[in-house]
C-alpha cells in the first residue's frame, strides 16, 4: 500500500514532463481505492465514524500490582546474577525507573524495589548508600559487598559504607561479602557488630585466609542458610539450619558442630571441609556412639586436609537416607585396611544401591589420586596423598577397596600413570561378584602393570573361584603398549576363566593401533575373536 503511493509519487518526480492535474486526481483516486481494500480486509469494522483516541499498548493494560511484582523480578534476577553492579547499587532499579514517567512514579512508589544493595569501592559511593536506604524505608534489604580487585584499589569507602549500613542490621534479611583482602575484609566485618534478628542468609568469601570477629555479634536466631570459606571466627551456635556449607574452614570444636547438627533436623545441604584438626574439648563431651540423624538431608559433603580421620570421626556421628548425595574427599593415607561402611551405616545403604560407577587411579609428578564417582550422581569419593606417603598396599584403602559394592554391574576404570600389583587388583576385582561389563583405559601405565590386571581376572589368589564370574562384555580401550607380553596375558586370563568353568565371555573389545593388528590378531586367534576394519578389534567370543 504504502509502497504503491511512493512509487506513483516517485515516478511523477522522475518524468521529465509532471503530469496533468487531471492525471494525477486519476491517479491519486487509483491509490485511494487500493489503500481503502487494503485497510478493509486487514482490520474489522469501526464502531464509530470517528476514532479519536488511539489504541492501548498492551504494556498500558498490565496492573498495577502485577508491574510492581515484574519490577521485584528483575530487581532480583539483576541482584544474584550480576558480577558487576551498577555506579548506582542495583542497576535494573534504575533502568527500570528511567523507561518513563509513569513507571518512575511506580518504582519511587515500592520500596522493596531500592532495597537490593550491591556495592564496590570503584562503582559506589557514599551518597548511593544513602539514597538507597532512604528510597527502601522500612523494606528488608539483600546486601552484597564485592572486595577490591587488586591491591591498589582502596576499601577505604567500604568500610564507611559497610558503618552506615551497619545501622539499619536489623532489617538484613541476606548479606553477602566476598573478594577481599584480609585486612580490608575484617574492617568491613568488624562494622557490623549489632545484631540481625531477621538475617537468614550469610554468605563471606574473602580472596585469601582471614580471621574474622562474629558478624552481628554472633546474634542471628533467624539465619538458616551460611557459607563461608577461607576464614576463621569463633563458632557461632547455629540452630534449625537448611544449609551450612564450610570450605576451608579452621576446624570448630566437635561438639559444637554437633550440637548445631542436633539442632537442625531440617538440613537439606551439609558441606564441611576443614583445614585443621577436629578436636573435641574433653574425652567426656562427646558421646563416641551418639549418632545425629538427618532425615532431610539431600547432599553432603565431608573433607579435611588435617588428617582422613577427622573425615571418619564426622562420618561416624551422622545419619542420613539413602537418597542422599555423597561427597567424600581424603587427603592423606589411612594405614590400614579401610571400611567406610563401619563408620557410617548410612554410608554402606547407599554404595549397596550403586549399579554402575567410573573409577580412576592418577598418578602426577608429586601426588597420586583415586576418584570413584557413581552414575546415578549419588556417591562420589576422592583420595589424594603424596608419592612419598606411598607404601605397599596402596590401593586397598581407596576406592572400590573402601567399601563394599556388591550391586555394582558396570564399571569403568581409567589408570594414568599408575602402577599397581597384582594381589592389589584382585582387592578390587574380587569385590564385584555381579559386575557383566567392564571397560579399561590405561594410559602411561607400564606393561607390568596391565599384564598384572589381566592375570587378576582369572581367579583369587589360593582360590579356585573366577573373579567376576557373571562378566559378559569386556572393552580395552588402550591397553598403553602393544607388546606381546600384555595380549599374552590376556590371552591366558580368558582361557583360565574357561577352564574354571566361568562363562565365556559375549562380547569382547579391543581397539590397538593399525599396525599392530596382526600381531593382536594371532595372538588372541584361539579365543575366536574376530577383526573389524572399521574398529579396531571388535568381537564376539
Amino acid at each position: 500500500m504504502i509502497y504503491t503511493y511512493w512509487k506513483t509519487v516517485g515516478s511523477w518526480i522522475s518524468a521529465a514532463t509532471p503530469p496533468a492535474a487531471s492525471e494525477r486526481r486519476v491517479q491519486y483516486q487509483q491509490v485511494d481505492r487500493t489503500t481503502s481494500r487494503a485497510m478493509t480486509a486487514a482490520s474489522p469494522p469501526l464502531l464509530s465514524p470517528v476514532q479519536t483516541s488511539p489504541t492501548p499498548s498492551p504494556i498500558s493494560r498490565i496492573p498495577d500490582d502485577l508491574l510492581h511484582e515484574v519490577f521485584h523480578l528483575v530487581a532480583a534476577e539483576a541482584f544474584f546474577t550480576s558480577d558487576r553492579p551498577s555506579r548506582l547499587g542495583s542497576i535494573a532499579c534504575v533502568a527500570i525507573s528511567h523507561v518513563c514517567r509513569y513507571w518512575r512514579e511506580l518504582a519511587l512508589a515500592s520500596p522493596l524495589l531500592w532495597s537490593y544493595i550491591q556495592l564496590t569501592p570503584a562503582l559506589s559511593r557514599i551518597s548511593t548508600v544513602r539514597e538507597l536506604l532512604g528510597r527502601s524505608g522500612d523494606a528488608p534489604l539483600l546486601v552484597r559487598m564485592q572486595g577490591p580487585r587488586s591491591v591498589w584499589e582502596s576499601a577505604e569507602g567500604l568500610v564507611q559504607m559497610a558503618r552506615i549500613l551497619a545501622v539499619h542490621s536489623h532489617r538484613f534479611v541476606e548479606f553477602y561479602a566476598t573478594s577481599f583482602l584480609p585486612e580490608p575484609m575484617r574492617d568491613v566485618i568488624s562494622q557490623f557488630s549489632c545484631p540481625a534478628p531477621h538475617l537468614k542468609s550469610l554468605s563471606i568469601h574473602p580472596g585469601s585466609f582471614v580471621w574474622l570477629p562474629a558478624p552481628f555479634l554472633g546474634w542471628m536466631p533467624m539465619v538458616r542458610h551460611v557459607s563461608a570459606t577461607q576464614m576463621a571466627m569463633p563458632w557461632l551456635p547455629y540452630k534449625d539450619m537448611v544449609e551450612l556449607e564450610l570450605s576451608d574452614q579452621r576446624a570448630p570444636l566437635l561438639e559444637d558442630l554437633l550440637w548445631t547438627l542436633r539442632h537442625s533436623p531440617s538440613l537439606k545441604v551439609l558441606s564441611v571441609f576443614l583445614s585443621g584438626a577436629l578436636v573435641p574439648r574433653s574425652a567426656v563431651e562427646v558421646d563416641e556412639t551418639s549418632v545425629v540423624i538427618l532425615p532431610n538431608l539431600q547432599r553432603l559433603s565431608l573433607g579435611s586436609l588435617h588428617s582422613i580421620s577427622d573425615t571418619l570421626t564426622l562420618l561416624s556421628h551422622i545419619a542420613f537416607t539413602v537418597t542422599t548425595e555423597v561427597n567424600l574427599r581424603f587427603h592423606g593415607r589411612y594405614r590400614s585396611p579401610l571400611d567406610l561402611g563401619q563408620f557410617c551405616p548410612s554410608l554402606q545403604h547407599i554404595a549397596h544401591r550403586v549399579t554402575q560407577c567410573f573409577v580412576q587411579f592418577l598418578n602426577t609428578h608429586q601426588s597420586r589420586s583415586a576418584v570413584l564417582k557413581s552414575d546415578d550422581g549419588h556417591m562420589a569419593l576422592e583420595w589424594q596423598w603424596r608419592e612419598d606417603e606411598d607404601d605397599d598396599g596402596r590401593l586397598d584403602s581407596v576406592a572400590l577397596a573402601a567399601i563394599p559394592f556388591p550391586a555394582i554391574k558396570s564399571l569403568i576404570l581409567q589408570v594414568y600413570n599408575f602402577d599397581a600389583r597384582r594381589e592389589e587388583w584382585y582387592g578390587i576385582l574380587c569385590r564385584l561378584p555381579e559386575i557383566t561389563y567392564l571397560e579399561l583405559d590405561f594410559r602411561l601405565v607400564t606393561a607390568a602393570t596391565i599384564v598384572a590386571f589381566f592375570h587378576s581376572l582369572s581367579r583369587c589368589p589360593n582360590d579356585e573361584e573366577t573373579v567376576c564370574p557373571k562378566l559378559e562384555h569386556l572393552v580395552i580401550l588402550r591397553a598403553g603398549s602393544a607388546s606381546n607380553p600384555v595380549w599374552m596375558a590376556l590371552k591366558v586370563a580368558l582361557s583360565l576363566r574357561v577352564s574354571l568353568e566361568a562363562p565365556r565371555l559375549k562380547m569382547l573389545e579391543v581397539m590397538v593401533e593399525e599396525k599392530h593388528f596382526s600381531d593382536v590378531e594371532d595372538t588372541l586367534s584361539s579365543c575366536s575373536i574376530r577383526t573389524n576394519s572399521r574398529t579396531p578389534l571388535s568381537q564376539e567370543g
